[in-house]
């Protein structure tokens, strides 16, 4: 089987404003260069849809239809490395573990940065 796109489920999102979920993939595009798709979490679980998904941003796939098949499949039943959420607001999470500021950070404080940050984004 070819791995030449690489795939790796790194995330779980949530998106604290709407409640909607979403898995992220990332891969090797055509020519080797990284790619992220982020795919609706109701259409994650089939491995037809990311597949198409993923030709679409150009993931350097197996030229072999079952292989491509196998190597996404792999990817989605493999457990996300991340499981993130981007914070409906500003201010104090509701566990008081996190501030995010205007810029849209996240941090374990209000007096800035640390290694946390992202566009309100942070672990679970």
């Amino acid at each position: 089987m070819s791995t030449r796109a690489d795939i790796t489920h790194s995330d779980n999102l949530e998106d604290e404003s709407s409640g909607e979920a979403f898995e992220v993939f990332e891969f090797l595009k055509v020519g080797g260069r990284p790619g992220k798709l982020i795919i609706e979490r109701e259409l994650a679980d089939d491995p037809k849809q990311v597949r198409l998904r993923l030709m679409k941003h150009n993931a350097a796939l197996s030229s072999d239809y079952e292989d491509s098949m196998r190597e996404v499949t792999a990817a989605i039943k493999a457990a996300p490395l991340h499981l993130l959420r981007y914070a409906a607001s500003n201010g104090w999470l509701p566990d008081n573990t996190a501030f995010v500021n205007s810029s849209g950070k996240a941090y374990p404080s209000a007096s800035g940065p640390t290694k946390y940050g992202d566009k309100r984004r942070f672990d679970r």
